[in-house]
């Protein structure tokens, strides 16, 4: 019999592990390419730009993370990938998953000097000189990353 809520540590310890592969695979059009069709191993490798070395463990990470369906070795979206991971679809969050990915993930990586110094490590300013959210809307880019379609 094992420990009530044993493994709760471990999911959060490891929760960056899922994190950065679900960033990674929208960084990849790995949701954009499947939204078009279901692709095989080989194809969706080559579409995404994927290694050969490291494809089948990636894509069915995703699979485990329920993200992606395979079935007969070809792989689809999956659930909430559907409605939130293509590009076409009317809920898509994309583009605010990479910028989690690319701008909100080096701030938490950042925490303990963070914590240690006191310094921001976003960028931001400090508490009451402005929105930290501000200097998003002003980046044209970063804003486009920061919102739905």
């Amino acid at each position: 019999m094992s420990e009530p809520g044993a493994d709760g540590p471990f999911d959060v310890g490891f929760g960056f592990m899922e994190s950065r592969a679900l960033a990674v695979a929208v960084e990849f059009g790995v949701f954009e390419e499947l939204a078009s069709e279901p692709l095989e191993l080989g194809l969706l490798a080559d579409r995404t730009g994927v290694d050969d070395r490291g494809a089948a463990d990636f894509f069915d990470a995703l699979v485990a993370l329920d993200l992606l369906d395979r079935e007969d070795g070809v792989y689809s979206l999956a659930g909430a990938a559907e409605r939130y991971l293509d590009p076409d679809g009317g809920a898509y969050a994309g583009d605010f998953l990479a910028f989690a990915g690319t701008s909100i993930y080096g701030s938490w990586a950042g925490l303990d000097d963070a914590l240690r110094t006191g310094e921001p490590q976003t960028g931001a300013p400090d508490p009451g000189e402005g929105d930290a959210y501000d200097l998003v809307a002003d980046d044209e880019d970063a804003s486009r990353r920061s919102t739905t379609r």
